[in-house]
């Protein structure tokens, strides 16, 4: 007989194995002779009671009770695998049914919607959205349903990477459009490898002022930054308004740059981004607005922003655009309120 030191895994599962062995050739072993069979497989009573404790855990043994004795009987693995996976079949099998229930239940309603939201009453197929669980459940739908293109513009937060991955997979078109310094970000790098490698196509750009996302020029979402007191964003199913904001959006994905897995090229876009963040100073944003606008978190955000105070020497924001836009980095044009000081200096 091979004694379990001989074995070359000396684990938990080789001790369970070693005693499951025995248990089979012997017909079962008593609770009471458990000192006799530790001592044959050269095991401590420590791990011999372990080793029984997982194998009734798996149903691989079962107790047998006759005359106030204890005897452990060995189980058949198949049988063992059924008794642990019935009980998980019927939960699913419940789970199922439930899901069907709900929608059969909420289905009910949906020719009412559909008529009193239709026309005018739709707003022209424009539905506000006010909460993520609303929001979620529009997503799920257009995923569900997506058979060839999503377009998405900072669609972090919402359009998962691993659902991306799984649609590109499938043969859908997925084109994502991200701030420069996702490039950098190491925690994303694996995913977006992945989805390019399955068809997918990324690009890279400076700050975007809107999240969107379209889906076969069937279903929009837009997706506002800053929504305190209303709407998170809205979901646009007029075709006419969804083929607009995709045109609109294709020169946007044209001139951004194209990202590569193979190296982090930061550095490619160091200077839009830098641009884009001195603009949006200049422009009045908080740090967490920026941050959203480039998709970075704020701490990121305030590093960078101290960053180039120095490189600027400045003492402010304020006086950080001003010598900015002395120094020719942003256009007054692109200014949405000019202060005085800019304005005599650009002038």
């Amino acid at each position: 007989m091979t004694r379990l030191a001989e074995s070359p895994d000396v684990g938990i599962q080789a001790e369970s194995m070693a005693v499951y062995s025995y248990t089979v050739r012997q017909g079962g072993i008593a609770a009471d002779e458990q000192d006799q069979v530790g001592a044959e497989l050269e095991l401590s009573p420590t791990l011999l009671a372990r080793a029984l404790a997982d194998l009734l855990t798996l149903r691989l043994l079962r107790e047998d009770r006759e005359g106030g004795r204890v005897r452990y009987v060995p189980v058949s693995p198949e049988v063992a695998a059924a008794s642990l996976i019935a009980p998980i079949g019927d939960e699913i099998h419940r789970r199922r049914a439930e899901i069907s229930r709900i929608r059969a239940q909420l289905d009910e309603f949906r020719p009412q919607y559909d008529r009193l939201r239709t026309g005018a009453a739709a707003g022209g197929g424009i539905v506000a959205l006010h909460d993520a669980n609303e929001m979620a459940g529009h997503l799920h739908l257009a995923l569900q349903r997506c058979r060839r293109d999503i377009l998405g513009f900072r669609p972090e937060g919402w359009l998962g990477l691993d659902r991306a991955i799984e649609l590109a997979r499938q043969g859908v078109s997925v084109r994502l459009l991200l701030s420069h310094v996702r490039r950098s970000d190491l925690r994303v790098r694996a995913q977006l490898k992945d989805l390019v490698a399955g068809g997918g196509e990324i690009r890279t750009t400076g700050p975007l002022p809107q999240q969107l996302i379209v889906f076969d020029d069937e279903v929009a979402f837009l997706l506002h930054d800053e929504s305190p007191a209303g709407p998170i964003g809205v979901v646009i199913r007029h075709a006419d308004t969804v083929r607009l904001l995709r045109d609109l959006a294709e020169p946007t994905w044209d001139a951004a740059q194209a990202y590569s897995p193979v190296g982090i090229g930061y550095h490619d876009a160091a200077d839009s981004m830098q641009q884009s963040i001195v603009e949006l100073l200049a422009n009045g944003f908080t740090d967490e607005a920026i941050a959203r606008r480039l998709g970075i978190s704020v701490r990121t955000c305030r590093r960078h922003i101290a960053g180039m105070l120095a490189d600027l020497d400045a003492v402010s924001r304020f006086q950080a655009g001003v010598m900015a836009t002395a120094a020719g980095m942003i256009d007054p044009r692109r200014l949405r309120v000019t202060t005085l000081p800019i304005s005599r200096v650009a002038g």
